[in-house]
């Protein structure tokens, strides 16, 4: 694979450098056809022997990492949802954003009031499927960083509505249709899509 050829070219440098590889195909394949299934099996194979190859070519003091950018779960077909009709979910609403495990709701009346009772609708109509969360509470918390820049800050929506377990929720008013067949998904708050390992690999 060109990727490790020049990771190695890179690496074969006696300057200190730090090289940065990225095989998104594993991620591909998980959102086309789920994580586990055969076509995300075979690009895990395929992952797994290009880091063979690096790791038995890499210089001997060179530190091997291998993490991911996030975890992914596979949501049913039944179960992503298209909420664009729901009144009860749209009064107030001025837009949304984000990802259907992870909406952004971005409010026209944004009074403490109008706020509380907006997030309530939602996790009422939602219940057990998601959590909806005050975004000021997930930037006390760190959820967007340790420091958020007045531009962040403007994008962020004022309530986050985050899937549980197996759920994904569509504003089809912003989506093409295409959209309803992906399986794996992530951007929520769960353990699989937030935990992910960190491996270092020996040279050999």
């Amino acid at each position: 694979n060109a990727r490790v050829t020049y990771a190695l070219e890179a690496l074969s440098s006696r300057t200190p450098t730090t090289v940065y590889l990225y095989w998104g195909e594993i991620d591909a394949a998980g959102h086309r056809y789920g994580v586990g299934s055969d076509e995300w099996l075979q690009q895990l194979e395929e992952l797994n022997s290009a880091l063979k190859r690096l790791a038995e070519r890499a210089p001997a003091w060179a530190a091997l990492f291998v993490t991911a950018d996030h975890g992914m779960v596979n949501v049913p077909e039944h179960q992503r949802i298209d909420y664009s009709g729901v009144e009860e979910l749209t009064r107030n609403i001025a837009m949304t954003a984000g990802e259907p495990r992870a909406v952004h709701l971005y409010l026209e009346d944004t009074s403490e009031a109008a706020r509380t009772a907006t997030a309530q609708r939602w996790a009422q109509y939602w219940g057990e499927r998601a959590w909806v969360i005050d975004s000021r509470e997930l930037m006390r918390a760190g959820y967007f960083g340790p420091v958020i820049t007045d531009a962040a800050r403007g994008r962020i929506g004022d309530l986050m509505v985050c899937a549980r377990d197996d759920w994904a929720l569509y504003d089809m008013r912003h989506y093409q249709e295409h959209a309803l067949h992906m399986v794996g998904q992530h951007g929520s708050l769960t353990d699989a899509e937030r935990l992910v390992p960190l491996r270092m690999l020996k040279t050999f």
